[in-house]
């Protein structure tokens, strides 16, 4: 069975949509916007957290592109429509480090978009990549193989160096899960890394709130509690699960490699939490959390890129709801 590839319309030409359908899954595609995987449905239900203030539930456009706000390097100006993307990481202002989001290239420049029907794979595939990027080195490059039937699929990235002096980024998927249905312990949602040691993740960040992990037979538990604060798992397997209401779930996994350097003090897995707070943030130029959600975050080994060269990442999206494989 070929899948096919139906253009939507967002109602604003500079937002182009692409939807790409099997029995189980539904992904929407957004190059122009840093290349991101909008939307993830199973079964109809919907896994990503999408912003309301830019689309609303059928993929219309709520801001015109021109009416958004200029990047000015605060995170004020960060458009943050939703979904999955691609970063290099570390993240930071020093030499060496992302200073993105907001970032005119990697996360907001228009990335271009193809996709293919591959016959002997029964696969959809479908390539994003970005501008070259001068301030990073990089060239990112996003293929996803959507398979005819079932509900998982296969994500390669590639950073190539179009530089002419050698780079060292980690390849770092950041994807935004909508948590709004599992506040404040509504239900038993959780975020599940995998881990191979009971020492406690590392606390990269704190802003708000008490929300604390728990480790228990092999399994780190961030639960879904008020808060902004920011963990990575330095022991993780690889293997990310958000363990959403009603019995849906969404793993992501990549494998990992013992004798590498990661980033974020060797975290190879990171997650982000959020819940509304009534301010910005100064300590991040204006970042002003406002939505429930949670970020499941994939890192590659620290690789150094010689002019010409690349680096990858690959993971495996699995989705579950009742119903489905």
């Amino acid at each position: 069975m070929k899948l096919s590839v139906h253009q939507l319309e967002s109602g604003d030409p500079s937002l182009e949509l692409y939807r790409i359908s099997n029995e189980y899954l539904q992904l929407v595609f957004l190059p122009s916007v840093g290349g991101r995987l909008l939307s993830l449905q199973i079964a109809g239900k919907e896994l990503l957290w999408i912003n309301p203030d830019f689309f609303d539930r059928k993929f219309r456009a709520l801001k015109p592109r021109l009416s958004w706000a200029t990047l000015d390097g605060t995170f004020a100006s960060w458009a943050n429509v939703g979904g999955s993307k691609t970063w290099p990481a570390p993240q930071g202002e020093s030499v060496g480090q992302w200073a993105g989001p907001p970032d005119p290239v990697l996360d907001a420049g228009e990335w271009t978009f193809e996709s293919t029907w591959l016959p002997i794979e029964k696969v959809q595939q479908v390539i994003m990549a970005s501008p070259n990027d001068a301030r990073t080195g990089l060239q990112v490059k996003r293929e996803f193989r959507i398979p005819a039937t079932g509900s998982s699929f296969f994500e390669h990235t590639t950073f190539t160096n179009t530089s002419h002096r050698n780079v060292r980024w980690s390849l770092w998927e950041v994807c935004q899960i909508d948590t709004f249905a599992a506040r404040d312990g509504a239900t038993d949602s959780a975020v599940e890394v995998t881990v191979t040691s009971n020492h406690p993740p590392i606390e990269l960040a704190r802003y708000a709130g008490a929300v604390r992990p728990t480790i228990a037979d092999g399994i780190a538990r961030v639960p879904i509690e008020p808060g902004v604060a920011k963990f990575g798992f330095p022991h993780s397997t690889g293997e990310i699960k958000w363990r959403g209401p009603a019995g849906t779930s969404l793993v992501l996994k990549t494998a990992v490699d013992e004798r590498a350097e990661y980033p974020d003090h060797g975290s190879r897995i990171e997650v982000w939490t959020q819940s509304p707070i009534p301010h910005a943030l100064s300590e991040l130029n204006g970042f002003h959390p406002n939505a429930w959600l949670v970020e499941l975050e994939v890192l590659s080994p620290l690789h150094t890129i010689e002019p010409g060269g690349c680096a990858r990442l690959d993971i495996q999206w699995s989705a579950h709801t009742a119903g489905t494989p």
